[in-house]
């Protein structure tokens, strides 16, 4: 018994090491920059939808990256928390609009939605959202193993968190290697929201959209407005 639990601590030991020696707040903003040098494939998108604006944002995002270059991506598939309907109307539509794209590599209903429990409701406590934070940590697992996608796209809904965590924590455990892009809301413009705080330290890319952030937050990137 005190052997497996010597085992069981050195591995642990070992997890926490790799953890921290992969977190990209320790690399530069233009070493993150030499990532888009590797997507030389097609790639699949897996995009973490909000709700309201955050939708509206990311699918703009989406088609505007689509659009760019047709040839990139091969796949793209949604999450979006099961009580957000409005949102997944949206992205049905979204979806619908560029499969009649015919040059688009992405037109063979390689389309998917998922749905996962939202860790927090508008205006519920901290203490209630525990159990549906698990909840959707487990469906979150289930999506990335089912997906495996090379780029997890999200810009700060609240469903975005532990999608994000399970990504880096997959990659952490050597099972497969997701890059995380964080793109700050336009809404945001002199402090970051509470999902950015919290992705900031382990996003592999982090984007605003305002001046004001960039020179507060070093490892960002300034794009400018989007939207």
């Amino acid at each position: 018994m005190n052997l497996l639990i010597k085992f069981f601590s050195i591995f642990l030991l070992i997890i926490f090491i790799r953890a921290v020696y992969i977190l990209p707040i320790w690399k530069r903003p233009t070493q993150m920059k030499t990532k888009r040098q590797k997507y030389k494939i097609p790639i699949s998108i897996l995009s973490v939808i909000g709700s309201g604006g955050h939708t509206a944002e990311m699918l703009k995002l989406l088609d505007g990256l689509l659009q760019k270059d047709r040839t990139r991506y091969y796949q793209v598939n949604f999450i979006v928390a099961k009580t957000d309907k409005n949102s997944k109307i949206k992205i049905e539509k979204f979806i619908q609009n560029i499969r009649e794209n015919p040059t688009s590599l992405i037109q063979k209903n390689q389309f998917k939605i998922f749905e996962i429990p939202r860790s927090r409701e508008v205006g519920q406590s901290f203490i209630s959202c525990i159990l549906p934070t698990i909840r959707a940590f487990f469906s979150s697992l289930f999506v990335l193993f089912k997906t495996k996608p090379k780029l997890l796209l999200v810009n700060g809904p609240g469903t975005c968190v532990p999608v994000s965590i399970c990504a880096f924590f997959i990659r952490v455990l050597f099972l497969n290697k997701t890059d995380i892009i964080y793109v700050e809301s336009v809404a945001r413009v002199k402090s970051l929201s509470l999902s950015g705080l919290i992705l900031y330290i382990i996003a592999d890319r982090f984007l605003v959209q305002w001046t004001e952030l960039y020179q507060k937050y070093s490892k960002s990137e300034y794009i400018g407005r989007l939207f």
